[in-house]
């Protein structure tokens, strides 16, 4: 069973069990749920957007909201905590591996944005090891130049073991998704952000140009969008 939250006037409302997450994907906009996903749910929508103020990620808006001053918090980029033994599987992966990076790209990779400002990033770094998690195989991409790839989707690791490999890496690459704005505190981490809208928006939106694509990502401290 999992939870579902809204926020109605500036106040966190849980709206009880929910045997099913997510949005009708003809309309995204229809307050509905899929029939069902058997698979992690990994919710990365933490930011809400206000047209009429500056880009302030979530954490500080409820911080503002609550009268805290800055003084009050140092940090609001995500972090991650990991248990002794999270720590020794994933040393036991990286084995000897000391510098290497991870490219993290979803299905929405190639569709939403021109990836070649991504592609010159990733050569920036030279000829270190890479790990890749990807929908196809690395070698089916336009990232085929990395030769020296570790390809994660095969490890079936959990979400958790994944962030472990990502905060060890020196840099993190992707297009724009939760895990990859989660790791920014632990490494170089470097976004693709949407100039178009994908399949999720809905099909009356799917491939169309965003209006100013910057104003509508998550913004998190230490992210380095590409554009």
């Amino acid at each position: 069973m999992a939870l579902f939250f809204r926020i109605v006037n500036n106040r966190l409302i849980p709206a009880g069990d929910t045997p099913r997450l997510g949005f009708n994907q003809n309309n995204p906009y229809v307050d509905n749920f899929i029939n069902s996903f058997e698979d992690e749910i990994f919710h990365d929508h933490y930011r809400i957007y206000d047209e009429n103020k500056d880009e302030i990620p979530l954490t500080e808006q409820m911080l503002k909201f609550w009268q805290f001053t800055k003084d009050d918090y140092k940090d609001s980029t995500p972090d991650i905590y990991f248990s002794e033994e999270e720590k020794l599987f994933g040393d036991k992966i990286l084995g000897s591996l000391k510098e290497f990076g991870y490219i993290g790209v979803s299905s929405t990779y190639g569709s939403t944005a021109d990836t070649q400002v991504l592609i010159d990033k990733i050569k920036e770094y030279g000829n270190m090891p890479w790990f890749y998690y990807g929908e196809k195989p690395i070698e089916e991409t336009d990232l085929n130049f990395v030769k020296d790839s570790i390809a994660v989707k095969p490890m079936n690791l959990n979400i958790r073991q994944q962030m472990y490999l990502r905060c060890q890496a020196k840099v993190n690459v992707g297009n724009e998704t939760g895990m990859t704005l989660w790791c920014a505190k632990y490494s170089d981490t470097y976004v693709l952000g949407n100039k178009f809208y994908g399949p999720v928006h809905g099909v009356e939106l799917n491939g169309k140009p965003r209006k100013d694509p910057f104003k509508s990502g998550n913004f998190v401290n230490k992210i380095n969008y590409l554009t």
